[in-house]
């Protein structure tokens, strides 16, 4: 396989309704079943990103943190400062 990462196999069982339901879904994005489980479950879960911290439970765009030194603009004055906050990863 060409990509770096191994793939993890397990079985999953399904009643018959969900399993048509996911089917006739992933024939219409023309995608396998299992590609469309796939693609779900990583949209669901996604990878972490610096567009993804929460500060102080107010999550931010990346945009607003100086990515030179990780402070966040703080506005609310004629002129933004920084504002030294810890930042978590969610």
């Amino acid at each position: 396989m060409a990509n770096d990462h191994k793939e993890k196999r397990f079985l999953l069982r399904l009643n018959q309704q969900l399993y048509d339901r996911l089917e006739a879904d992933a024939a219409t994005d023309n995608r396998s079943v299992n590609a469309y489980i796939v693609k779900l479950l990583e949209q669901a879960k996604p990878t972490p990103t610096f567009e993804g911290r929460q500060i102080i439970g107010k999550v931010i765009a990346g945009r607003e943190l100086n990515p030179e030194n990780g402070l966040v603009a703080v506005s609310g004055s004629t002129t933004a400062t920084y504002s030294t906050t810890t930042v978590r990863s969610m």
